[in-house]
């Protein structure tokens, strides 16, 4: 690792590999070519900046076994990261459930409900210093009130009623964690500005 971070100090691009199952793989082919098209086109245009990017869906309990979700496989949030590493970004990912396989050169925080991936984000916010966030993330709006500490069984009940509460709104709070200079991105939201800047996001 240590001859890693001097060549990396000298330009040296590295693209690392994926795992799974324990196991160290190459990389995606997408992955290889997301980083080969930064370098030549676009160049390191976001080296030195760090980028937080919530992604995946989150799942709240009912049961032990059931779940409130949605249908968010991730795929958009992982490629926001895996384009801000081919530009250079150091990047951070607070992934819910995800369908979608992640980018290997990305730190990755797992997150399964709202309130854990809402924990999450907020402990980097005001733990580092990041420059963007993209709230990719397909957070529930709604949970149940209670959720039961054991498998509802279907043999007792003909009906079932839930209560739902809303969930925390992540979004919302981003400017508290992280005021002045940041900038905040979403769905509505588009363009990289540097830390600097204070100006209100422009929507797309």
């Amino acid at each position: 690792m240590e001859n890693i971070e001097k060549l990396k100090k000298i330009g040296v691009v590295f693209l690392l590999p994926r795992v799974e199952e324990g196991k160290a793989k190459i990389a995606l082919t997408e992955d290889i070519a997301a980083a080969v098209i930064g370098l030549c086109v676009y160049g390191r245009i976001l080296a030195g900046r760090r980028v937080l990017v919530s992604l995946g869906r989150t799942v709240e309990h009912i049961d032990p076994v059931r779940v409130v979700t949605n249908n968010s496989t991730g795929k958009m949030g992982a490629a926001l990261a895996r384009a801000a590493l081919a530009l250079g970004a150091e990047v951070t990912v607070a992934a819910g459930k995800v369908s979608a396989p992640l980018p290997p050169g990305a730190r990755t925080l797992s997150t399964a409900t709202a309130a854990e991936m809402l924990e999450a984000v907020k402990a980097e916010l005001t733990g580092r210093a990041y420059d963007h966030f993209i709230a990719a993330a397909a957070v529930g709006d709604w949970a149940p009130a209670a959720g039961a500490g054991e498998k509802i069984s279907t043999h007792d009940k003909k009906n079932l009623t839930l209560e739902l509460t809303p969930t925390p709104k992540i979004i919302d709070r981003v400017k508290d964690w992280a005021p002045g200079p940041f900038s905040p991105l979403s769905g509505p939201y588009t363009g990289f500005r540097r830390r600097s800047s204070r100006r209100t996001p422009t929507r797309g």
